[in-house]
């Protein structure tokens, strides 16, 4: 296996205007206590009051096996598990970050964009930062954030599909589950095309950009060596077969394990579902809520949840309580969790080392 020069990486970030760490070791220690503080106060001012009944079901779960419920939550931590795994093989060779420094990073991901609205891009901000501090190279971070993110979409929009396709002949078409799809496709081009331009499209693609630039006085030097050296990633990316089999088998394992977590605490209230309607219920839940109209999709999800289990026959107050506490598992605790998680990142004997670094030198996880 070959060490990656990141000094390139380095410079072009430098003349991207990357921001300096921050030199106040009183500053990080402000902002972390910033974030214990705000985020309970966002848990408690929007995500309690927009989950229905959610106190009459955290009583309810009173009466539930423990077994089950931490079975649940199990669950659910295997999935994110399995999302960094997809992250860190979309990294490649030279960018060699722990899987366990890349779980904490993707727990305190999560837990950002559940908290603020529009979240994904703000916390692809902080996942970027964080993988690069932790040893990856500004060009390998990148594109191990986009090939988990597209990746996760492609495995999802496939299956929801497939079960929509074998549905469909017989039990008919549903209008609502037919939009999602379409909306689901249309996002999935948008990022395929995406792909295409930045991996395949070659100086075909950049040459124009370059001399449309020149003409008009901008200097793209530096943003064009970031685009050419993540095109070659992803060259090497999709020439790869192997690592495409895993991040594929990476995705699969995020969705199977959550909606594995869904059926878990479903069927603690009595609500047992077909595997194809399970299919069909999870997948329309998180394309609908991949529209960044809330934070982490609250109050999208579980409306979607709960109008379609009261429509399939099942009670309003067994649909609310097993989505409450699958919502509670899968949205709630990896907020607790992932400010855990930052806490370890940046204070204490597993903190990501702040240091300065020189060109071609890149930060590690202290030991």
């Amino acid at each position: 296996m070959t060490t990656l020069d990141t000094t390139t990486d380095d410079r072009e970030v430098a003349a991207l205007g990357e921001p300096a760490e921050p030199a106040s070791g009183r500053r990080r220690w402000l902002r972390l206590a910033l974030r214990v503080v705000v985020w309970p106060a966002v848990i408690a001012a929007i995500v309690v009051p927009q989950l229905p009944r959610f106190r009459e079901a955290s009583v309810e779960l009173q009466s539930i096996s423990w077994e089950r419920l931490v079975f649940g939550f199990v669950l659910v931590l295997a999935s994110i598990a399995c999302y960094s795994g997809l992250t860190r093989t979309g990294l490649g060779a030279g960018d060699d970050v722990r899987h366990g420094t890349v779980f904490r990073i993707q727990l305190s991901t999560r837990a950002l964009a559940n908290v603020v609205p529009g979240g994904n891009a703000t916390a692809s901000a902080l996942g970027f930062r964080l993988l690069t501090r932790a040893g990856a190279s500004n060009t390998g971070a990148g594109v191990a954030l986009a090939t988990a993110g597209i990746g996760s979409a492609i495995v999802l929009n496939v299956v929801f599909w497939a079960a929509l396709i074998v549905v469909i002949p017989t039990r008919g078409a549903d209008r609502h589950l037919i939009t999602i799809a379409a909306l689901g496709g249309i996002v999935l081009a948008l990022l395929l095309l995406a792909i295409a331009v930045v991996g395949l499209g070659g100086e075909r693609v950049a040459g124009p950009i370059r001399r449309l630039a020149a003409k008009v006085g901008l200097d793209l030097a530096a943003p064009m060596r970031v685009v050419d050296n993540a095109r070659g990633r992803i060259g090497d990316l999709i020439a790869d077969r192997r690592r495409l089999a895993r991040i594929g088998g990476w995705s699969i394992g995020q969705w199977t394990f959550d909606m594995a977590a869904l059926w878990v605490f479903l069927s603690a209230f009595d609500i047992s579902l077909h595997p194809l309607v399970l299919i069909l219920l999870f997948g329309a839940a998180n394309i609908a809520a991949a529209v960044p109209i809330t934070p982490g999709g609250i109050g999208v999800v579980e409306g979607v949840y709960i109008a379609s289990l009261v429509q399939l026959g099942f009670t309003l107050e067994a649909a609310t309580f097993g989505i409450a506490a699958y919502r509670f598992a899968q949205y709630v605790f990896p907020i607790g969790a992932g400010a855990l998680s930052y806490a370890t990142l940046t204070v204490g004997p597993w903190r990501l080392d702040a240091g300065p670094t020189s060109p071609g030198h890149r930060v590690r996880c202290q030991r």
